[in-house]
């Protein structure tokens, strides 16, 4: 910014495909810039990411994108154990380290979202999906792609799509 002479506080938005830097294998979201160099799912993640971006139309693939990680992050936060994604995230946070200001017995919400990107990305390719969105075998396909059963797949998680996405749906924005 000082090469385009601003000199004063800059805020940067950053769009939710933009969340890993590549070159240096960082996660950029959240306070701390995260290595990744040993959680490479999260990489192959944000790859698929782009591409989902790509492929759809704006409001309704970020909208998808939020929709998939606040009800991961639900998912996450409810007090289920021995669930094979549970354990899933808690190796990713343990890959993190521990945070140095963060509360020891409940990550921030920056690590949950981390923790749980690979998972949301895969949410998020079905609500985007033309095809599966609707579909009656969406919670069993989700299931599939995240390497579980259907019957671990908490309910809830994966039913149709939320009013919004149904809105720009059909070629209205929503208010």
């Amino acid at each position: 910014m000082t090469r385009r002479h601003v000199h004063g506080l800059v805020v940067r938005s950053t769009p939710h495909h933009e969340g890993v830097c590549h070159r240096h294998s960082r996660w950029l979201l959240g306070e701390e810039q995260h290595d990744l160099t040993l959680l490479s799912e999260v990489l192959r993640a944000n790859l698929q990411h782009h591409r989902i971006v790509r492929r759809g139309t704006h409001p309704f693939t970020a909208l998808a994108f939020i929709d998939a990680r606040d009800r991961l992050t639900r998912w996450f936060t409810g007090e289920r154990s021995g669930e094979p994604l549970r354990q899933r995230w808690n190796r990713r946070l343990e890959v993190l380290g521990e945070d140095p200001f963060g509360d020891p017995h409940r990550p921030s919400e920056p690590r949950i979202e981390l923790a749980t990107y690979p998972e949301v990305i895969v949410l998020t390719g079905l609500f985007a999906s033309p095809h599966w969105r609707d579909h009656p075998q969406l919670p069993a396909e989700a299931a599939r792609r995240f390497g579980i059963a259907d019957t671990q797949l908490a309910s809830g998680l994966v039913r149709k799509l939320p009013p919004s996405l149904r809105i720009l749906e059909q070629g209205v924005s929503p208010s």
